[in-house]
């Protein structure tokens, strides 16, 4: 199973960080299933700008944003069918101030895993958001 999760990353990453392939194939959107969706909305919009709209569907409420030119879609885990408490995926995103983006990210009910590295080029840091995913957060020195 963590060999499949590896590998889905790594195409994940793959799709972000190359243009389009020859074929044409893109990367349209993500849907994260969330359990504690209105604070998966507030941090993601409070933390990295994504504007949320509301849908109703199944019952529930689903909700539609745009994350780096990437649909993204919230979408409670029972709906999705989705029983993994956490790590169901994991974002590596580049931001202008780092040290901005983690106030932002405490406030918004998100954490700081361990402490920041320092490399040649770059600064990271892990933190958590609401439903426990993983995110790594660099800032280009």
């Amino acid at each position: 199973m963590r060999k499949h999760i590896i590998f889905i990353l790594l195409m994940l990453h793959t799709a972000f960080a190359h243009s389009q392939p020859k074929d044409g194939t893109t990367l349209k959107g993500v849907t994260i299933a969330t359990f504690d969706t209105p604070a998966m909305v507030k941090f993601y919009r409070n933390v990295f700008g994504v504007e949320f709209s509301a849908q109703p569907m199944y019952g529930d409420t689903l909700y539609n944003g745009v994350f780096s030119g990437i649909e993204i879609l919230l979408c409670p885990a029972e709906i999705a069918e989705n029983k993994t408490q956490e790590n169901r995926h994991q974002f590596h995103i580049e931001v202008g101030a780092l040290d901005k983006v983690l106030e932002k990210v405490l406030e918004n009910g998100g954490s700081i895993t361990g402490e920041k590295e320092d490399c040649e080029n770059e600064i990271e840091a892990g933190i958590i958001d609401p439903d426990r995913n993983s995110i790594v957060l660099t800032e280009i020195k």
